[in-house]
């Protein structure tokens, strides 16, 4: 202890005479307080769990930890654009993933939370107004997102929007509005911190965001980040679909009727198959929390299809039968179920469309970045 005292009491002095400490150097850089010189040992900070870095009172901007579980520097940011937002950043979150997207599939990728490189939302109807950023006020309307490619197979056959289409439901997007870019300020929200939301539940003929595709049968990959905002009150209240009640999937709950996969758990569901959701073993209950969700389909010509379906990265089914050969992709309908009857208040972060399969090492790499970026925290 006596030790420890008079080390402090050194540097207090050094600090106080000569406005800089060099340890293992007796010629700090002049723009250091303290440096430290070693060619044999490294400096370290302190270790700790998430859990434990999140016990830190009033963290301030600067501030940094190195997270044993995420085996990854963090610092806290503070006050960051114009919405003023903090968090903890993981310097392992973009890592290599801007590398492999120009490797990935023809496709469509919406990233809510990285909105001047992966996507834009427009505060007018058809692609018109004013583009959002992360920095833009929260709960701004959203008109339409794009533009994506009409063909997910095709970058030459054309863009569209997703599209605010005014159905039956009460409010208009200037007033009264179901859809928004939501800003969070949680710490444990990480980089992900724009997101869009509808927030209204409707059961019956509601509101869309939605955009028409041209069908595209065969292979494909959808990964989705998502989350309810609210525990669902309907049957296969759903956070996206890719088409009609005839060929169309959709990703969220399932149905008070089946035995397994309840509207408690998370499940996807094709016209003739419904409710993948990993039965009784591996289905997972639902919460309030983001989620990573992958649908792996195999078309297989005229032989039987393969479904995989992913939470969180791991597999928690796989199904094969003829009877889903007719999936297809054919719009994009965010916060609705197929048959466009049953919404929840939910949120999507991530999405994305591909017209073939993702490589095992860049699932490996995109998942990754997804798990930093959206990490569900005590």
């Amino acid at each position: 202890m006596n030790k420890i005292l008079l080390i402090f009491m050194s540097l207090c002095a050094l600090f106080s005479t000569n406005a800089q400490v060099g340890i293992g150097t007796t010629s700090p850089s002049e723009s250091a307080i303290l440096e430290v010189n070693s060619s044999n040992r490294g400096m370290l900070i302190p270790r700790m769990t998430t859990f434990q870095r999140n016990q830190i009172t009033s963290p301030v901007g600067g501030l940094m930890i190195y997270n044993t579980e995420r085996g990854a520097l963090q610092f806290f940011r503070e006050n960051v654009g114009a919405g003023n937002l903090s968090g903890w950043y993981d310097t392992q979150c973009s890592g290599d993933v801007e590398a492999i997207f120009s490797a990935f599939p023809q496709g469509i990728t919406l990233d809510f939370s990285d909105m001047e490189q992966y996507g834009r939302v427009f505060s007018g109807v058809n692609g018109t107004g004013t583009q959002y950023t992360s920095s833009s006020p929260d709960n701004s309307e959203i008109g339409s997102i794009g533009p994506v490619y009409q063909n997910i197979a095709d970058t030459t056959a054309g863009s569209t929007y997703i599209s605010f289409t005014d159905r039956a439901e009460t409010g208009t997007l200037g007033s009264n509005h179901n859809f928004t870019l939501h800003n969070s300020t949680e710490v444990n929200e990480y980089n992900a911190s724009t997101f869009a939301s509808r927030i209204n539940n409707f059961d019956g003929s509601g509101d869309l965001m939605t955009a028409s595709l041209t069908n595209y049968s065969g292979d494909f990959d959808i990964i989705l980040v998502a989350k309810f905002d609210a525990l669902p009150t309907s049957n296969n209240a759903s956070f996206f679909s890719t088409g009609g009640t005839g060929n169309g999937l959709l990703v969220g709950c399932g149905s008070t009727g089946e035995s397994n996969c309840t509207r408690n758990y998370f499940n996807m569901n094709f016209d003739t198959k419904n409710f993948i959701c990993g039965g009784a073993a591996n289905r997972v209950p639902i919460d309030l929390e983001f989620h990573r969700f992958r649908i792996k389909y195999t078309d297989n010509g005229a032989s039987n299809a393969i479904v995989e379906f992913y939470i969180d990265g791991t597999l928690v089914q796989t199904y094969q039968n003829s009877n889903i050969n007719s999936a297809q992709i054919s719009r994009l309908d965010l916060f609705n179920n197929r048959a466009r009857s049953s919404f929840s208040t939910s949120s999507i972060a991530y999405l994305g469309v591909y017209s073939a399969h993702l490589s095992t090492e860049n699932f490996e790499v995109l998942d990754h970045y997804l798990a930093c970026k959206f990490e569900s925290q005590p």
